[in-house]
């Protein structure tokens, strides 16, 4: 959703209404086989994502940060895959590494023939 807002002009985006959505996160590091997920209430008004404040802590904000704010970067793989990740962390470099690997003609081949062979 937030890779097709841009696209749209600044007249179309402040036409949207409100969009809420659900973020997850996973309470242990990706490295852990064994995750769970947690839920987060967003909305999108115009060009802002609205979340919780256990989301942004989450993402890296602490009560020291609240002028400064947090670093985050918003990676994505239309239209499989978007991650918003806090710059320079394990996740951000897993995130940004998901990106830069589908751009691959081996790793695009490889998810075809899974979808092909999941599907039968």
């Amino acid at each position: 959703m937030l890779a097709a807002l841009s696209n749209l002009t600044r007249r179309n985006i402040s036409s949207l209404s409100r969009t809420s959505f659900t973020l997850k996160q996973r309470s242990r590091p990706y490295t852990t086989p064994s995750t769970t997920t947690i839920h987060f209430k967003a909305t999108l008004d115009g060009n802002t994502l609205y979340i919780s404040p256990d989301a942004a802590k989450a993402l890296g904000w602490t009560e020291s940060t609240p002028i400064d704010g947090v670093p985050l970067r918003l990676s994505g793989w239309g239209p499989h895959y978007f991650a918003i990740t806090q710059k320079g962390t394990d996740a951000d470099r897993l995130a940004r590494a998901t990106v830069e690997s589908s751009r691959n003609p081996v790793v695009q081949a490889t998810l075809e023939h899974l979808k092909k062979t999941d599907s039968e």
